[in-house]
This record gives structure tokens, C-alpha cells and sequence, in this order.
């Protein structure tokens, strides 16, 4: 315990916990944001001169127009979510849409001009306990570590699931729900940009993954259940969906094709653990990501894994790496787990 806990100490030493908050789902959708929104009020520039560097400033009014429509496509809850929040923080509505679609109008075979990515970890220990370990990467780093928030969502004193988002985001890219699975996303770049125009075509703009997601935390009860729709609804863009149970064994990696699945690997008694990052697992590659943790899960072993074990593996170089917004270990058995390890990764490198 000493050593595990000298070990947490010296490598999180300048890393802290985002703040929680909690959203009740009883109280009206353009509200239920305001104390998250009236917290961050001041990084709104920062916000602001992020959005510039994507969409030019001169060009701004056209897109946040155009952006601004396409609420109507979303679940309404949500719609009424972002126009709260557009009504809070000041923003035009079409600039809070357009943060809420980065994803999926990027997520395309890019992968040679830009190196955001993610790496997942779910695995099973020799008690057959399922541990899901996440490092967030994205560029966009102090704003993001900024505006990194843990929201509970409630239903009257019920709390249904739980989520790690940023600030004028809506939808989950990590998630769990109490003593049933864990989730998170990790960026997929396949197929040309032409396939996600198409997708949004066909979805009617109705499924960005990052709702899809939080949908599925708020619907599906089971771990069955939510790799059954995460690896059927159809999607705008690509991705891989790392799901994590409670029961042995209760661990997949979905590669996810824009229409359904490309392919699920589960956990067994071979597989053990499963590494994601941001390859397709059938094909070689050179990621140093994957290979340092591979190599560090396998020198291990399934004894010593435990949500310090696996936070280690977590902070390695390069699995933590300048692009890291945050990490942390996720246990759908033990709910609070998220809570304890999730933190907001200083640069030290």
C-alpha cells in the first residue's frame, strides 16, 4: 500500500480532480446546465479563439447560422440543452452546436495530417473484477483541461449514470452506469469524408456518437444491452466504443463502422485484457501507445491488476502523453472509482 500509495503521489502530485456537478433530469432541459455554465463564464474567450482557428471569423455568422438548424435534428432534450446553454454563456447558439458535432463532421480517414487520439484499457483481474482505464487526448489543452467537468445525472434522487464532459458539451465520450457498464470513445479515421455526409444524410443528423452514447447510458441496463446498440445504431462517423461490465469477462472494444460494427472483441480467459488506441486491432501498426501497454499489462499479470496497477499503465510514457486531457479508471461495481482516480493530467513532459 505505501509504495502503491508513494506512486500515486509522485506522479499525480500536480494533477487534480474536475469539478462534479449534478444534473437533474426532472428540471427543465434549458436550465439544467446554468450552475456548470456560470462556473466557467471566464474561459468563454478562450472558447471563442478556439472556435476562430476552425471557423474563420469572417465566415462565422454563415456556419453558426447553418449550425444552428441543425438542432432541429437532435433529440429534443438535448436541443433545449444547448439552447440554454447558448442562452447562458452569451455564445450564438450556432457555435455551442458546432462544438457539440466537432467530432463527428472530423472523424474521417485523416489520421497522416492530424495525431489526436485516445487510449482504452478494459481488462478482467484473476477475481474476475472488470477494470476500464481511459486517457482522454485531444489538442485544444488548457482549454479543455479547463472545462473538464465529472456530471451526475440524476432522476429525482436516483442517480442513473455518470459522465466525464467538458463545459457547453451535451454529449459523453466517457461514461458509466452504476453496477451495470463503462464507456468511452476513442477516434476512428476510416472511410472518406463523403461517407459522413451521407451518414448524416441518412441519420438526419439525429445521432451524433457523443449522444448516442450518453442515450445508451440513460437506456440500456445491461452490458448486453449496451453493446448490442452501440454496435447496430447508425452513426455519423467512425469510432471505437470500449465497453466494460461487471461480470467476468464483461469487456468489448467495438469497431465501428458508420453503419454498423466492423468488428467486437470481448475479453476470454486468453484475452484477458483488451488495448485500444486509435487502430483497427486486426491490422499491424506501430502505435508505441498500445505497445507500451501490452507490454506493461502482460509483464503484470491478471493478480496484480487492480485500479492502481492500471492507473500506472495509464501514466506511462507515451500512454499519457502531451495531447492527455485526463484519466482515469472506471469500475461499474465500484461506481465511485470515477470519482477517486479521474484527474486532469498538468503537463510534465
Amino acid at each position: 500500500f505505501s509504495l502503491s500509495l508513494f506512486f500515486l503521489l509522485s506522479t499525480t502530485f500536480a494533477d487534480r480532480h474536475p469539478p462534479r456537478y449534478r444534473i437533474q433530469l426532472d428540471a427543465p432541459a434549458s436550465s439544467r446546465w446554468d450552475q456548470v455554465v456560470d462556473d466557467h463564464l471566464q474561459y468563454l474567450p478562450q472558447i471563442q479563439e478556439e472556435a476562430a482557428k476552425i471557423i474563420p471569423r469572417p465566415v462565422q455568422k454563415l456556419v453558426w447560422k447553418i449550425a444552428e438548424n441543425i438542432r432541429y435534428f437532435f433529440p429534443s432534450d438535448y436541443a433545449r440543452e444547448l439552447e440554454g446553454m447558448a442562452t447562458r454563456s452569451g455564445l450564438p447558439l450556432g457555435e455551442v452546436v458546432g462544438l457539440n458535432i466537432l467530432y463527428d463532421i472530423s472523424a474521417f480517414d485523416r489520421k497522416h495530417i492530424l495525431n489526436e487520439g485516445c487510449t482504452s484499457i478494459v481488462a478482467c483481474d484473476s477475481k474476475g473484477r472488470i477494470w476500464h482505464g481511459r486517457n482522454l487526448d485531444y489538442e485544444m489543452g488548457e482549454l479543455l483541461k479547463n472545462t473538464t467537468v465529472i456530471v451526475d445525472f440524476y432522476r429525482g434522487e436516483k442517480l442513473l449514470y455518470t459522465g466525464i464532459t467538458f463545459v457547453l458539451y451535451v454529449g459523453l465520450l466517457t461514461g458509466q452506469r452504476p453496477d451495470a457498464f463503462t464507456l468511452s470513445l476513442n477516434a476512428r479515421y476510416s472511410g472518406p469524408y463523403i461517407m459522413n455526409i451521407l451518414m448524416e444524410i441518412v441519420t438526419k443528423f439525429h445521432n451524433p456518437v457523443s449522444f448516442v452514447m450518453r442515450e445508451t447510458l440513460e437506456e440500456e441496463s445491461t452490458f448486453d444491452g449496451a453493446v448490442e446498440r452501440l454496435s447496430k445504431t447508425h452513426l455519423i462517423c467512425p469510432a471505437y466504443i470500449i465497453v466494460g461490465g461487471v461480470n467476468k469477462f464483461e469487456g468489448a472494444v467495438i469497431s465501428r463502422d458508420r453503419w454498423r460494427a466492423a468488428d467486437v472483441e470481448r475479453l476470454d480467459e486468453k484475452n484477458w485484457f483488451l488495448v485500444e488506441t486509435n487502430f483497427d486491432h486486426w491490422k499491424e501498426d506501430g502505435d508505441k501507445r498500445r505497445i507500451t501497454a501490452t507490454r506493461l499489462l502482460t509483464k503484470m499479470g491478471r493478480r496484480r491488476l487492480n485500479s492502481d496497477s492500471l492507473f500506472r499503465v495509464l501514466s506511462s510514457t507515451p500512454v499519457r502523453n502531451n495531447l492527455t486531457i485526463y484519466s482515469g479508471v472506471l469500475s461499474a461495481a465500484q461506481p465511485s472509482m470515477i470519482y477517486q482516480t479521474t484527474v486532469i493530467v498538468e503537463d510534465r513532459m
